[in-house]
């Protein structure tokens, strides 16, 4: 017969928290005492079923924390083996990898972004040679390889490729309306400093090239006022050099 009792049954147990009967010995147990009693004691049931579901919460608790603990112990030590097993060029990027900022850091420093993320562009020419008396030899761009139909030149930083169709070829552009005057679409270009801008600038009128748009200053007095100049390089792809007037040198409006 169950007893009424408030206290385990168990010789020198004090717990209060009653969720066995042993029907073997004729005791309550608690938590702690019923599993010295079972197996052996057969005939235990649950009499406070409030008890043993905390019981067994606090465990699977404890469980899941001793998974995670396991799970985060495995990811460091197979970090540790990819960086032990990886060739010497990658060891370096694995060890730099947690202090590599993310990419919203990166943007919030624009010269960050230039040095680390250059800008791509792959456009038609007519042939090489053309492309590499304007480019490297006008502008003063580097060319950094080649093949033989296509040409890399760093544009000022940023990756330019020319891939050569012949002498027949012409890029065609539209015209839209930028600041009450015509521009050339699709064009692209450079951003400089307003020292820099006059110096390509000079360079152009000094060997009399056409411009599209001459230079000078569009966007008076707004945030983002710059001087442009608009020019079409040998196969008629339209380039735009600028340089912001109001904002620090390296950003954009």
């Amino acid at each position: 017969m169950n007893k009424k009792t408030p206290s385990c049954d168990s010789a020198n147990c004090v717990n209060t928290q009653i969720g066995y009967f042993c029907g073997t010995c004729d005791k309550n147990l608690c938590g702690d005492c019923y599993l010295t009693h079972f197996p052996e004691h057969n005939e235990i049931r649950i009499v406070n079923h409030s008890y043993v579901r905390m019981g067994i919460n606090l465990l699977l608790k404890e469980m899941n924390e001793l998974r995670n603990e396991r799970d985060a112990l495995k990811n460091e030590r197979d970090a540790l083996k990819n960086e032990r097993d990886a060739p010497k060029d990658e060891k370096d990027a694995l060890k730099n990898e947690r202090n590599e900022p993310s990419f919203k850091e990166t943007l919030e420093d624009p010269k960050s972004v230039l040095e680390k993320h250059p800008f791509h562009l792959s456009l038609c020419c007519r042939t090489l040679e053309e492309a590499r008396e304007f480019y490297t030899g006008l502008l003063g761009c580097a060319e950094k390889r080649a093949t033989k139909t296509s040409v890399h030149i760093d544009f000022f930083g940023n990756q330019l490729t020319l891939h050569a169709l012949g002498e027949d070829y012409s890029a065609t552009s539209i015209h839209r309306e930028v600041d009450a005057e015509d521009v050339p679409v699709p064009h692209f270009g450079g951003v400089f400093s307003i020292a820099n801008f006059h110096k390509i600038a000079e360079k152009l009128k000094a060997v009399d090239y056409p411009c599209v748009l001459e230079p000078h200053v569009r966007f008076l007095d707004k945030p983002h006022e710059q001087w442009i100049v608009f020019i079409l390089d040998p196969a008629g792809n339209a380039i735009e050099i600028k340089a912001f007037t109001k904002i620090p040198e390296g950003t954009w409006v």
